[in-house]
């Protein structure tokens, strides 16, 4: 696999990269307060829009909304606000809302699955978890904190992709390397499902695999530690379990597979099959890793 490069006009330290959910768009925010709007042209070129998107400190994540509500991407900040953003017409994107509630910095974002509605769940540094909903998708400048939780040390979230129902699944990576899944049921609140593992070091990503016909889930982390690893989760799943069992803390730190960088983590992601997980380092790398039948390979990466 070839990989090719392109300048940005980015002033400062690129953050955060991210795809929308077609693949011809790219979102990038930075050190420098702003966020660029990527385009793929038909001479197979990126076009650069910048957005000034009044965050006032470094500009740590960009997510893109799933397309079935429109063209929305959020920012989150160490200026402790998170930032929603519409397109309205082709190139220019207005600030929809603030969400002002953080008391720290808020260091990652992620939309839910579209299925669960427009909800965009954050993560700051004082270990607060919040989930908000946009109950009238036409009207964008109306958020709703719906929902409130600690988990000391949060880092980095990812929800689980696949549709389960009522059941919601966050996956959570901690600052003491420590990896959970918490869980909403209905009209329960949002509960620790499991201890999935432990880094040496802060959990930098974290990102769940697409789950296309397998009666297992996958997770990918990324590490301080210059770690990427890859658990298996058998589905534990069940609508008549309301989950407060005696299971909730069972510690499972076997990981299916573990490659290192020279460096630190910063970014895992999976393709949408869920078979290749790509990962990113201070060494200045990109690696890719594959499932194939007889377990996990790494794939070349030819830098041009």
């Amino acid at each position: 696999m070839s990989v090719n490069s392109f300048k940005s006009s980015h002033t400062d330290l690129v953050h955060d990269i991210a795809y929308d959910y077609y693949g011809k768009r790219i979102a990038t925010c930075s050190s420098d307060h702003t966020v660029h709007i990527w385009d793929l042209n038909d001479k197979n070129e990126w076009v650069e829009t910048k957005i000034p998107t009044g965050h006032t400190q470094i500009i740590y994540r960009v997510v893109w909304a799933h397309p079935t509500f429109g063209q929305i991407i959020a920012t989150c900040s160490f200026d402790y606000k998170v930032s929603i953003w519409e397109e309205t017409s082709p190139g220019v994107w207005e600030n929809k809302a603030p969400l002002v509630d953080s008391r720290d910095s808020v260091v990652d974002i992620q939309f839910a699955p579209k299925q669960y509605g427009l909800k965009l769940a954050t993560c700051a540094n004082d270990g607060s978890i919040r989930i908000y909903e946009a109950i009238d998708i036409m009207n964008l400048s109306v958020w709703n904190l719906i929902e409130e939780f600690q988990v000391d040390g949060c880092n980095c979230i990812c929800f689980n992709p696949a549709h389960y129902g009522t059941v919601q699944q966050l996956a959570i990576g901690c600052k003491d390397g420590s990896i959970t899944i918490w869980e909403h049921r209905g009209q329960y609140r949002w509960q620790k499902k499991r201890n999935l593992g432990k880094h040496n070091a802060t959990v930098n990503d974290i990102s769940w695999a697409p789950n296309v016909g397998r009666s297992f889930d996958l997770i990918a982390t990324g590490s301080k530690d210059c770690s990427v690893r890859i658990y298996k989760i058998e589905s534990e799943l069940d609508d008549n379990n309301n989950n407060n069992n005696n299971n909730n803390n069972n510690n499972n730190d076997h990981y299916e597979y573990e490659y290192k960088h020279d460096g630190e983590v910063w970014r895992v992601d999976w393709n949408l099959l869920g078979t290749i997980v790509a990962s990113s380092s201070d060494d200045g790398t990109v690696r890719l890793c594959k499932q194939t039948g007889n377990g996990w390979t790494n794939i070349p990466v030819n830098y041009n």
